[in-house]
Order: structure tokens, then C-alpha cells, then sequence
């Protein structure tokens, strides 16, 4: 009855507004008392030593860091001038915007290591440059956050990381070498999709219009 009482308690609390981490929190603590009722103060004492023991790693202070990274090239316009560099390279014409779109995505997400973050930095320059040569908003939304699910895989990743700290022997450099390959496999072939879709049902037709930049 536990187990089921653990995943009601958590879908209610998540129901009525509670904030997910907070939700877990309670369920859990509730659960390990339920478990508990013949030990002092329930076991609920254990509950701040394994949130301790859970977060006490060193492996795990690269997360905030890379975030800031992300957010550092987002205010500094680091951002900006990796896309007009792409711009200058690629050119213009149909399926180049999402093509420059997927490539500094997935160069910041091998800075930041953080899919949300490089999305937050890429997304602020390229969804509204993309707009403005006639690619449609559903289409920009989705190259931009498929571009930042390949961060997963393109080192450094946040995922490699708290994978390598729970799982004992996992070596976080293996990880990261092994994620290169596939990541930038996932990367061409979005590529190669959404040029593809951009010409078939010819989007960004204004793109020709607007102007390149010096490279």
C-alpha cells in the first residue's frame, strides 16, 4: 500500500499547485514514516541526512556552472555574434536559417552542457530573425528545441554528469566520449530535415531578402 500511496500522495499534491520538488519531498517523508511507525520519530530523521548525502558531491557543482556559462553568452551577445558568423558562412536562402539555428545550438550546448539554457540564449536571437524572414512560429519552436535536446548527448552534458555521480564506476570522461559521436549524428540529421521541410513547403521565403553579414 505504500508504493501506491506514494505515487496518489504525489499526483494530489501536484494537483492542487504544490511545486514539484516540494511534492516529492512530502510524499516521500510521509511514506518513510508510514514505513516506520515502530522506530523513533518515524525515520523521518534519516530524510535530511540521505537529502544531504544525495547532494553532497563534488562532480555536481559543474551543473550551476555551466548554466551560468549559458546565461553569460546570452547577456554578452556571444549568441548573436556566433549566428551572424553562420549567416556569413552558409549564406541566405531557404532552410538556412534553421540550418544556422541547429549548428550554434548545438556549439553552445558543447559550452554550457544545459539543453534549457542554450535554448533560453539561441532562441532569444533566432526565433524572432526567423520570424521576420516567414518561417512559421510552430516550425522556429520546434528546430530551436530539437537543436537543444542534442546538449544531451554533445559534452559537456548535465545528464553525463548526474548519471556518472548516481551510478557507481561510471566514468564521467567515457560518457562525454561516447555522447560526441551520437550528438553530432542527431545534429546533422536534424539538419538535413528541416532544410528539407523548409524548401518542400517553401518557408522562409523572405529569407533571400535580408541581408548577410560581413564575414
Amino acid at each position: 500500500m505504500i508504493p501506491t500511496f506514494l505515487f496518489l500522495a504525489f499526483i494530489t499534491l501536484i494537483l492542487v499547485g504544490v511545486p514539484i520538488g516540494a511534492a516529492l519531498g512530502l510524499a516521500g517523508a510521509v511514506c518513510i514514516a508510514l514505513a516506520n511507525t515502530d522506530t523513533q520519530w518515524f525515520g523521518v530523521l534519516a530524510v535530511p541526512q540521505n537529502f544531504y548525502a544525495g547532494l553532497g558531491k563534488y562532480p555536481l557543482l559543474a551543473i550551476p556552472m555551466f548554466v551560468l556559462v549559458g546565461s553569460i553568452f546570452d547577456r554578452s551577445g556571444v549568441a548573436l555574434r556566433l549566428v551572424n558568423i553562420a549567416i556569413s558562412i552558409v549564406g541566405r536562402g531557404p532552410g538556412m536559417l534553421p540550418l544556422v539555428t541547429i549548428v550554434v545550438a548545438m556549439f553552445l550546448g558543447g559550452i554550457s552542457g544545459s539543453g534549457p539554457a542554450c535554448a533560453a540564449a539561441v532562441g532569444a536571437v533566432m526565433i524572432t530573425v526567423m520570424s521576420r524572414a516567414g518561417y512559421p512560429h510552430a516550425f522556429s519552436a520546434t528546430v530551436l528545441g530539437a537543436a537543444a535536446s542534442t546538449d544531451i548527448l554533445i559534452p559537456p552534458s548535465v545528464a553525463f554528469i548526474i548519471y556518472s555521480v548516481l551510478v557507481p564506476g561510471a566514468s564521467v570522461r567515457a560518457l562525454f566520449a561516447a555522447g560526441m559521436i551520437p550528438g553530432i549524428l542527431a545534429g546533422l540529421a536534424l539538419i538535413v530535415l528541416a532544410v528539407w521541410l523548409s524548401r518542400k513547403h517553401n518557408m522562409g521565403a523572405l529569407e533571400a531578402n535580408l541581408s548577410r553579414p560581413p564575414f
